[in-house]
C-alpha cells in the first residue's frame, strides 16, 4: 500500500473539517493505532501528527484543540524535494522519524 506521507515528513494539511486547520504545517510522526481521542473509519492510513500551534478535531459533540492528533493520509500533502515520491511499505517499516524543529519553525515564520 502506498501512502502520500511517511514518518518524519513535514506535510501541509490540504483537506480538513475545520477551515482553521487548512494550510497548517505538521510533522508526521507515525501511523495512528486507533487509540486516539478521534477515530476515522474507512479512510485508509491515519497518521499521528504534531503541529506547533493547536489544531481542532471533533468527535460527536466534543471539540478538541491540541498540538498533536490523527490526520488521514489523504488530507496531507508532504513537503519534499522530489515530486511523486510516495512512501512505500518499506519506507514505513524501516524509517526512523527525526523531528526537525528548526525547519518547522522556519516554514511557519516565512
Amino acid at each position: 500500500m502506498n501512502t502520500r506521507c511517511k514518518p518524519g515528513d513535514l506535510a501541509i494539511v490540504v483537506h480538513a473539517d475545520y477551515p482553521a486547520n487548512l494550510g497548517r504545517v505538521v510533522q508526521v510522526i507515525a501511523p495512528d493505532v486507533g487509540a486516539s481521542f478521534v477515530r476515522f473509519h474507512d479512510r485508509g492510513t491515519i497518521w499521528w501528527v504534531t503541529c506547533p500551534s493547536r489544531m481542532t478535531w471533533s468527535m460527536g459533540n466534543q471539540v478538541f484543540q491540541r498540538r498533536a492528533g490523527p490526520v488521514p493520509d489523504d488530507c496531507l500533502l508532504p513537503i519534499r524535494d522530489l515530486p511523486d515520491q510516495d512512501a512505500t511499505d518499506d519506507d514505513l517499516e524501516n524509517h526512523q522519524p527525526a523531528i526537525d524543529h528548526d525547519l518547522i519553525e522556519e516554514l511557519l515564520t516565512s
